[in-house]
């Protein structure tokens, strides 16, 4: 048999012309897409889907445009601000969840539905770990999480990370959907533990005076009520006991599962977030200042002041899944009983900002914690004891945490690693550290680039 073929010189006049139109209104669409786009009159400030603001335009200087970081910002600005971007998002977001809800169904009388985050964390930890693997010493995902749906969970999570309206990226892994609640799943790996346990060793080293506290934070499935679904979920309590024996003998490790699950019922954490409340952070505290012989004060005793009434967290934005687009609840947090005052490091503008409260209470969101996370954060409290200073390593479930220090510390150090690329050694040297403590979320004992950035910070040269 022959072939076809059909030239351009065989069209007649009217497909010609036909072709001629259409081209032409595909190239005016795009130009006018393109000018609109340029031009828009109410050009979007804050994505509400990703509860983040929206990159702004660059300010223009010399160097910035010699090194290319000047387009770079503008592209960011394009990206970030184009037309119906959140409405194209939401669809995306939509089309994604759809297509995958009937392979999470489990028919039991223990009904409940697996949904998947965007975000990279178990991919992005293992890569960081596969150099290290051997069959000798492999501790599979599946012993951790769900056997029937580990596949799933490593081709839906990509290495995409959530941004909170400050820019802090969070790396999360999904949601167990019971009774209409969302409870993030908690996830380690224990071959990474030991890179947490060699950190926790040099800080020992780097600030021998002082003494070494581990706060390991839970995930809200620690508080799951159902023993049937609880057996297919990592055992987040033995999994922090398993952590703590890791670590140098000389580290004040603290398991804090029993205090949060002995507070279950006061909503220790958020509904819709991934983190823990104000209030489970205090627990936290709690227990810290037990291990150590301080006393902590009362929550009874602090100011607790409403934030946001609505306040959308991040799994709607984390996961796209319709069921929590319409989640909201009340955002509280506990006042220190101290004056205090805070000075940081903004994460964006490199600008150093004065508070009179650790707490910013015009924020309507987490960030009213210590500003959100930033490289650097000082808070000072005049009236305790100016050489009790504490040293704060944290990731964002330290934000909470950090408050309540007020309580018995002179000055409180708080550095994020994910956001610092300098040695922090010429900054802290004229505290007197008495206590260094690593406030991290459970995934994050196993992240090599958060750990390694813990090391760089108090190893890199200084300039």
């Amino acid at each position: 048999m022959g072939t076809i073929n059909v030239s351009a010189e065989k069209l007649n006049k009217s497909d010609k012309i036909l072709i001629r139109v259409l081209l032409s209104l595909i190239i005016i669409m795009f130009y006018a897409l393109s000018i609109f786009n340029i031009f828009q009159p109410h050009r979007k400030t804050i994505s509400e889907l990703e509860n983040r603001n929206l990159e702004t335009f660059p300010e223009f200087t010399f160097d910035a445009f010699m090194s290319g970081s000047f387009f770079e910002k503008i592209d960011l600005f394009v990206s970030d601000t184009f037309i119906y971007r959140d409405e194209l998002m939401s669809l995306s977001q939509k089309i994604n969840s759809y297509k995958s809800i009937s392979n999470f169904i489990k028919e039991s009388d223990d009904h409940f539905v697996f949904i998947p985050s965007k975000a990279g964390e178990m991919v992005d930890i293992k890569k960081g770990f596969e150099e290290e693997t051997s069959e000798n010493n492999v501790e599979s995902i599946e012993e951790t999480l769900f056997d029937n749906i580990d596949n799933l969970i490593s081709e839906t999570t990509k290495a995409i990370e959530y941004k909170d309206e400050e820019g802090a990226a969070e790396k999360i892994t999904g949601y167990i959907l019971y009774k209409d609640i969302p409870y993030h799943s908690g996830w380690v790996d224990f071959k990474g533990v030991g890179m947490y346990a060699d950190t926790l060793k040099l800080y020992s080293e780097t600030f021998p005076n002082a003494r070494i506290s581990s706060v390991v934070a839970p995930m809200s499935s620690l508080i799951l009520d159902n023993k049937t679904i609880q057996k297919s979920l990592l055992n987040q309590q033995e999994a922090i006991d398993t952590i703590n024996s890791m670590l140098p003998e000389n580290v004040n490790a603290l398991n804090i599962c029993y205090s949060l699950y002995n507070h279950k019922d006061e909503n220790v954490y958020f509904k819709y977030d991934h983190h823990w409340t104000h209030r489970g952070a205090y627990y936290a505290y709690e227990a810290f200042c037990k291990s150590i012989g301080l006393k902590p004060t009362p929550i009874d005793n602090m100011e607790m002041v409403l934030i946001n009434k609505g306040w959308q967290g991040t799994t709607y934005a984390s996961t796209g899944d319709e069921r929590l687009k319409s989640g909201r609840e009340k955002l509280e947090v506990y006042m220190p009983t101290k004056q205090n005052l805070m000075v940081l490091i903004d994460n964006k503008t490199g600008e150093a900002k004065t508070y009179d409260s650790c707490i910013v209470r015009d924020s309507v969101s987490y960030t009213a914690l210590i500003g959100g996370d930033n490289p650097y954060t000082v808070i000072s409290i005049p009236e305790n004891p100016q050489d009790k200073n504490i040293l704060v390593i944290k990731d964002s479930y330290g934000n909470g945490f950090c408050t309540y220090l007020c309580e018995n510390y002179g000055n409180i150090i708080i550095i994020d690693p994910r956001h610092v690329n300098y040695n922090i050694l010429p900054i802290v040297k004229d505290f007197n550290i008495t206590d260094v403590v690593f406030m991290v979320a459970l995934y994050n004992t196993c992240n090599k680039t958060f750990l390694g950035k813990a090391k760089d910070i108090v190893t890199m040269s200084s300039p």
